[in-house]
């Protein structure tokens, strides 16, 4: 029983830790790739989002690809384990979960969505 709970503690542990390595660069990526899709479609018109950084920093660019798909893989091991343990997950997993998830789920926002918002606030065009 005791090496039970001594894992349950370090895989928590481990849970955490993971996040603060992976969120960061997603939180990063997935400001970026909203900034090309919004600001710089409105002001330049179109755009190849992820071109200009996937070609001038390569490694960059990987490693933000590298931690969007590990943050999508951290929301799908804390499901898996709340679900194996059959518990909730602590306040602090769900408040991490509450950053993590809306950050992931603003990838997955349409380009034209974006576009047709920068057009109704500020007008159609910047150029």
């Amino acid at each position: 029983m005791a090496a039970t709970s001594r894992q349950n503690a370090l895989t928590k542990r481990w849970l955490v830790i993971s996040w603060f390595v992976v969120y960061p660069p997603t939180l990063a990526v997935v400001t970026r790739q909203i900034y090309e899709q919004s600001f710089l479609w409105w002001k330049f018109g179109p755009q190849m989002v992820g071109f200009h950084l996937a070609h001038t920093r390569p490694l960059l660019f990987a490693g933000g690809v590298l931690a969007v798909l590990l943050s999508h893989a951290w929301l799908v091991v804390l499901a898996w384990l709340s679900f194996r343990e059959r518990r909730w997950p602590s306040p602090g997993e769900l408040a991490l979960c509450a950053v993590t998830l809306p950050t992931v789920l603003l990838l997955w926002v349409p380009v034209d969505w974006w576009q047709s918002m920068m057009a109704m606030f500020f007008g159609e065009t910047g150029n």
